[in-house]
């Protein structure tokens, strides 16, 4: 017998065909981990992890299933007609929308006719297209996930017949708003509009249907009512179409459970308003929670699902989620996951896995001094008070009193990590009488021909003599202090993080420190505190001078990470410039205080534990 060619035997175009790869199944996965099926952590496919309504079962126990269903489906449809307020002549069902999407592209298109595809989307779009001989048109979406309308429009020809848009989208969970889709309408073309999402943001365009006869609107019980594994789905658009669509569709297309159990889920308002208030309050909780990690970005979603991007070891991190027994969607194309909002214990270990993902790749911790280790509110913030009262009053006559909001406005701007730099700012700025809410208009960071001024050194000296007092300032610069201060400021130091926490953390990871300030006054606070030697080696605190550049350039971190000999360190800062410094140095930042710039943020230094431990 002649050899076959099997590729012979189908059309030329589905053997060319890319699959559709769905996501594993629920009893695969048991078998896979040894697991029962309620003891899964399954958060691939968008499916309602919390089950469906009691009313179902119980529908489903009375009826006759050796006979076929209504072939019109009469009693579901007048069901969904009364939970979407749209006319029953204007609503088809089927098996899921993907057999709605086959039907559909089987009624609309003929073979070359185009259809605008807006990636990344529901896979299942360019399948039907392609197995109903359409041509996909693909425009990307924007960074941001949202339509590029202007693409779209550019893109739009006289073969172009169809124009499909999912929102919530899937997998980022965003949502096009009403206007855009009637720009869409606007153009004439047959616009679809998969809500597959809808009761988990409530936007709806079904308002829309009475004027536009091109509009088609698909929806599903898969998700929100927990019917995925019955297949039901439905359409909402003209009537002209519903009729043209029970030409084609099989007799039975729906099955008699199916059917059965929609009516019920659809019935049952109490347990679906519950249901949902229990997803979003979850969603916004992954969102929190995982907003706050390192090295991914959680993008705002309004779907059952999260898109979650990772800035590297993606890799790694399938095998990762693996071990932990943890089944998201993976999109390599984007080095992100989608991860289906689940059951609270079910979030709680996704929140812990992610957490422990990003700490394990951790393997030091560098912290800034002031306002992070050491509170310095009666020490250098007093000496920045003093310094720029008293050489307001010597030099200018002016008697200011330096509130500690006019030190704080001051931290906030780039440029003013040196306290020395930002007593002569203050000094400056008052002197030419400029009210606190301008000081960011009117200065900038010094220059170093301004550093080496007669004026700075003399504000220096001041502010040396206010901190170290007579007898420090003697020891350090071998001469009078300018001003006679018995006990020096530094001594009013005290520690904002407990031993106890920083010893844990010291035990974990290698610990050092990069601070602003000349590293004879590090050391000297550091020993005061019980810091160093005892917790962090003094090889390891990196001072003014240690460095080319201070923050918030990178060097002083960069340095502090040569000595550790680290890979991936993480930094713990209080001020703009920490932060700056971090980011050009490429570390992950820990923000004692509020600043949605950092990675994480924490109330007080204390709270680091909670991350880092």
């Amino acid at each position: 017998m002649k050899k076959i060619d099997m590729n012979e035997m189908i059309r030329k175009d589905i053997a060319a065909m890319s699959a559709y790869i769905p996501v594993a199944s629920l009893w695969d996965l048991s078998k896979k981990f040894k697991q029962k099926p309620e003891e899964l952590i399954k958060l691939d496919a968008g499916e309602n992890q919390a089950g469906y309504s009691p009313s179902v079962t119980e529908a489903l126990q009375n009826e006759l299933f050796n006979f076929y269903p209504d072939p019109e489906y009469k009693e579901l449809r007048q069901a969904l007609s009364t939970y979407t307020s749209v006319p029953v002549a204007k609503i088809m069902v089927g098996s899921g929308s993907d057999e709605l999407l086959d039907l559909l592209f089987r009624l609309i298109l003929d073979e070359g006719d185009k259809v605008i595809n807006c990636p990344p989307t529901f896979g299942m779009y360019a399948v039907a297209v392609e197995l109903n001989k359409g041509r996909l048109i693909s425009v990307p979406r924007k960074s941001d996930f949202s339509l590029d309308l202007l693409g779209i429009k550019k893109a739009i020809d006289e073969k172009v017949k169809v124009i499909v848009v999912c929102t919530p989208n899937n997998p980022t969970g965003t949502v096009t708003s009403q206007s855009e889709i009637i720009t869409l309408l606007e153009t004439g073309k047959l616009v679809i509009v998969d809500e597959a999402y809808f009761e988990f943001c409530g936007k709806t365009v079904v308002p829309l249907l009475q004027k536009y006869p091109n509009l088609i609107i698909l929806r599903t019980l898969s998700k929100w009512a927990g019917l995925a594994g019955l297949r039901l789905g439905y359409a909402l658009m003209d009537a002209f179409f519903v009729q043209q669509f029970f030409k084609i569709k099989p007799p039975y297309n729906v099955n008699l459970a199916a059917s059965v159990a929609g009516v019920a889920a659809l019935a049952d308002k109490n347990w679906r308003e519950k249901m949902l208030a229990s997803t979003i309050s979850e969603r916004a909780r992954l969102i929190e929670e995982l907003g706050a990690l390192a090295n991914l970005q959680v993008y705002p979603s309004q779907a059952n699902s999260l898109f979650i991007r990772f800035e590297r070891d993606f890799a790694e991190l399938k095998n990762y989620l693996e071990q932990r027994k943890i089944v998201v969607r993976y999109y390599d194309g984007y080095q992100a996951i989608r991860l289906s909002v689940g059951l609270p214990w079910q979030n709680d270990a996704v929140i812990q896995a992610l957490k422990d993902f990003v700490v394990s790749k951790w393997d030091a911790v560098i912290f800034d001094m002031d306002g992070v280790l050491v509170d310095v509110s009666k020490s250098y913030r007093q000496a920045i008070k003093l310094t720029a009262q008293y050489v307001l009053q010597n030099k200018y006559g002016l008697k200011v009193n330096v509130a500690a909001a006019d030190i704080e406005t001051m931290k906030s701007i780039p440029g003013f990590n040196n306290d020395w730099d930002l007593s002569f700012a203050l000094i400056e700025l008052f002197a030419k009488g400029i009210a606190r809410k301008d000081f960011k208009q009117n200065i900038s960071a010094l220059s170093e021909q301004v550093k080496t001024s007669a004026d700075y050194l003399a504000a220096k000296d001041i502010f040396q003599s206010y901190y170290l007092g007579s007898k420090l300032f003697k020891q350090l610069y071998k001469r009078p202090a300018p001003i006679a201060s018995q006990t020096g400021l530094i001594k009013n130091e005290s520690l904002l993080l407990d031993l106890p926490i920083l010893k844990k953390i010291a035990e974990k990871y290698k610990v050092g420190v990069a601070t602003g300030r000349p590293k004879f006054e590090a050391l000297f606070a550091l020993r005061n505190l019980k810091i160093s030697p005892q917790i962090v080696k003094e090889i390891y605190v990196v001072g003014k001078e240690d460095a080319e550049r201070e923050k918030p350039f990178p060097e002083p971190l960069l340095k502090a990470a040569e000595l550790l000999d680290c890979k991936q360190p993480i930094y713990v800062g209080d001020s703009i410039n920490d932060i700056l410094a971090a980011k050009a140095a490429a570390m992950p930042c820990i923000f004692v205080g509020q600043s949605k710039q950092a990675d994480f943020e924490v109330r007080k230094t204390d709270e680091i534990e909670r991350i880092l431990l």
